[in-house]
């Protein structure tokens, strides 16, 4: 099966910070680590107050003269935080705001925050919530051609995703699954997470349910941490996974999500060096072989 492997600017997000990289740097860096695609994150596209056409062209023509076709995109839309926050008519505007970006850089996939973290919210209501508003997001998703990806990075939800799509029964829903919600425990970095401050660990998705995702699931969130002195990332099941993967029976876009860069886990490392880590590990494990 001939999968394929991106790279999103949230993996390079910290040379921005540090040294102040602006995108077409970013796509020169990417391009030279062998990879097929780039994933474009909100933070590099001109959206507000407004969306400047002029200037979301230009991003599209930059990613083109560096080879890279746009796989997907993500935005940090929270769906439920905002349905309650301001209602469902304004939460669908916003949203389809951003379906008509990622159609308009010819991009296939739209990642979207899955996420359950209004306080004192059942999984029912969510459930409830989410179906209510993916009910209504689809048929401007299929008009455009955008297929939404639920990004399951948290406990429940890849149960929860999986749910929806074989109830809203439409191509255009899939599963993203985030290898955040198998992570393992380690001494190095807890299992919290900071829209749960104060509450319990999360406990890690089984591996099993990660091969349940795959049929649904062409677009997959690749987060990966920190490595060991073999080059092998101890915060994931990545054995298990990959065999996952490489027995699966679609192909799948694998987006890296380097994230060991951030301050609660290592800010020292250069973001760049550990990303192009990032692509030879997968590589490594990845059978990339036609079918």
């Amino acid at each position: 099966m001939k999968h394929t492997i991106g790279i999103s600017t949230w993996s390079l997000q910290q040379l921005s910070y540090k040294r102040g990289l602006k995108l077409p740097q970013m796509l020169e860096l990417i391009a030279g680590m062998g990879v097929d695609t780039i994933d474009l994150y909100d933070e590099y596209l001109p959206l507000f107050p407004e969306v400047n056409l002029h200037k979301l062209y230009e991003v599209k023509k930059q990613t083109e003269a560096a080879g890279l076709p746009i796989s997907g995109t993500w935005f940090f839309d929270d769906l439920l935080g905002s349905y309650y926050n301001v209602g469902l008519d304004e939460t669908l505007e916003n949203t389809k705001r951003f379906i008509a970006v990622t159609a308009f850089l010819e991009s296939k996939y739209m990642a979207l925050p899955f996420l359950i973290n209004v306080p004192g919210i059942s999984l029912e209501e969510a459930h409830d919530t989410y179906y209510k508003i993916f009910e209504k997001l689809l048929p401007t998703a299929e008009e455009y051609g955008v297929y939404i990806a639920a990004e399951a990075a948290r406990q429940y939800t890849p149960a929860l995703a999986l749910r929806l799509y074989h109830e809203l029964k439409s191509a255009f829903f899939t599963v993203c699954p985030d290898l955040e919600a198998w992570r393992l425990e380690t001494a190095d970095i807890p299992l919290v997470h900071a829209e749960n401050a104060g509450g319990p660990p999360s406990k890690p998705e089984p591996v099993d349910l990660f091969g349940q995702c795959l049929p649904y699931a062409p677009y997959i969130h690749f987060k990966l941490l920190a490595f060991d002195e073999k080059g092998e990332e101890p915060h994931f099941p990545i054995p298990q996974i990959m065999d996952l993967i490489n027995k699966s029976s679609i192909a799948h876009h694998l987006c890296i999500e380097y994230e060991g860069w951030i301050p609660d886990i290592n800010p020292n490392v250069d973001a760049a060096v550990e990303t192009r880590r990032c692509v030879e590990l997968i590589k490594r494990y990845l059978d990339r072989s036609p079918s």
